[in-house]
């Protein structure tokens, strides 16, 4: 009798133990449940802002830029140096679409009076377009742009570049800027790639008002660049520009006055070794006009080349570049030689110091020689 009460007393208790552990399963599940509902539905909510701060961000104009703050010495007595506040550079960017692009820069160069009394400063739109993808190898672009010639002209900003002094030759062959239109592309050519960038505008007579043509003829170029299979970077190219020339004594286009420019670049970098060359060539020759008599445009034929070699170690860069630039081969005496020393110190990758030391031959031996040294501090916005 006491065995049968017992094991009856052992049945009910594990009858009893397995309801509770099903209660309590039970009431888990339905935690767990609530939890995860209460989980999917954080998550919607976090998708939903995602999905919004990314069309945010695809709305939103992105601005970025650079400036750059000079110290120069110089011996030259036209030039009085000191402090120079020289570039304060404004880009605006918007991706309007998947296939379109917008791009902007506004330029204020040496810290302008916003009432324009001072014509040595300047505020310049100097770029202003709009750029239309068909594929990832073809682009169009609608607007202002930088003149693609050479090397320094396309690669210019001062952020990535080793100093403040241009190479005496670039802008004044090919023009800094074009109003009008490009076409550029990239392909594959067996292990190379090859770019071109064929453009068209309004010349470099109109002066960058923005508004017409200087005259009825478009200004034409194009620039060409083959890059090669072979250490780190090897990149060889040409560029060619034409266009009717405006004739001052006419007021409008003389079509004789034809300006042809040439030019031919190359860079290569292997390891820490960099050096980078370009040679242009422009000629410029109006006819005679008779306005009221007789007279001759001025007739120019401009040359000038440079080679730059750099080497990088750990954040410091040192070079050396031979620049030469003749403003007139048909005058005597007028070109300009020029050795300078490189230094440049990168603090982080959107800071850079510089110290460049300009050694300036001139050949007409009337003029003086002079030296120009420039410290400077550069930082980049993006």
């Amino acid at each position: 009798m006491q065995k049968v009460f017992f094991r009856k007393s052992i049945y009910f208790l594990l009858a009893v133990s397995v309801a509770c552990s099903s209660l309590a399963m039970s009431a888990t599940m339905e935690q767990l449940e609530q939890r995860l509902s209460v989980l999917e539905e954080e998550l919607k909510l976090t998708q939903e802002e995602a999905a919004d701060s990314a069309e945010r961000i695809n709305n939103a104009v992105m601005i970025g830029g650079y400036a750059d703050v000079e110290y120069v010495k110089t011996n030259d007595t036209a030039m009085m140096g000191g402090f120079r506040m020289h570039h304060l550079s404004l880009m605006f960017k918007k991706q309007v679409s998947d296939d379109l692009k917008f791009f902007s820069e506004f330029e204020y160069e040496d810290g302008p009076w916003m009432d324009g009394t001072d014509g040595a400063n300047a505020i310049l739109v100097e770029a202003l377009n709009f750029d239309y993808s068909f594929s990832n190898a073809t682009t169009i672009r609608v607007g202002r742009f930088f003149t693609p010639a050479g090397i320094w002209s396309v690669d210019h900003y001062p952020p990535f570049v080793s100093t403040q002094d241009k190479p005496q030759h670039i802008r004044l062959i090919f023009p800094q800027l074009t109003d009008g239109v490009s076409l550029t592309g990239n392909h594959a050519v067996g292990d190379a790639f090859l770019s071109y960038n064929l453009y068209a505008g309004n010349g470099e007579t109109s002066n960058f008002n923005g508004k017409q043509d200087s005259n009825r003829d478009l200004a034409k170029g194009l620039r060409v660049n083959l890059s090669l299979p072979f250490a780190q970077v090897l990149d060889i190219g040409a560029t060619y520009y034409t266009e009717k020339m405006t004739d001052p004594a006419l007021g409008a286009v003389d079509p004789a006055s034809d300006k042809q420019a040439f030019g031919v670049h190359a860079k290569i970098r292997q390891g820490n070794v960099g050096v980078q060359a370009e040679y242009a060539d422009g000629k410029y020759e109006p006819t005679v006009v008779v306005v009221p008599a007789a007279t001759l445009a001025p007739v120019y034929h401009r040359k000038g080349y440079y080679a730059q070699l750099s080497y990088d170690i750990d954040q410091w860069t040192v070079g050396y570049r031979y620049d030469f630039y003749d403003p007139d081969s048909n005058a005597a005496l007028d070109n300009t030689k020029i050795n300078s020393l490189i230094v440049n110190y990168h603090v982080d990758k959107n800071t850079v110091l510089k110290w460049e030391h300009h050694l300036l031959n001139l050949e007409d031996p009337a003029s003086k020689d002079y030296y120009r040294s420039i410290g400077s501090i550069v930082v980049n916005f993006d």
